[in-house]
């Protein structure tokens, strides 16, 4: 079959493109302990509404990514401090 467009170069490539490393349960838990810290560190929510409200959905999926009690110990952590921040709003 004809090309419509008869024969249009292609862009070439750079070499092979490599996308994320996918995360590990170290890079995990790094995240969730540094935004537990940002949490305590915090007088008032420090993040818009939407973005606060998308942290408290995704910690507990992220605390699956670590074993034994070690993500349910951190998910305690971070709603004690949700919480206190909440009182203060």
């Amino acid at each position: 079959m004809d090309d419509l467009f008869g024969d249009i170069p292609q862009p070439k490539r750079q070499g092979k493109t490599e996308g994320r490393k996918p995360l590990t349960a170290e890079d995990v838990r790094g995240m969730m302990i540094d935004l537990i810290r940002g949490l305590r560190e915090a007088d008032t929510v420090p993040f818009d509404q939407r973005e606060f409200e998308k942290h408290i959905a995704m910690f507990p999926i992220m605390a699956q990514w670590l074993p034994g009690d070690e993500g349910k110990q951190l998910v305690f952590e971070f709603e004690r401090e949700v919480e206190r921040l909440r009182k203060t709003a």
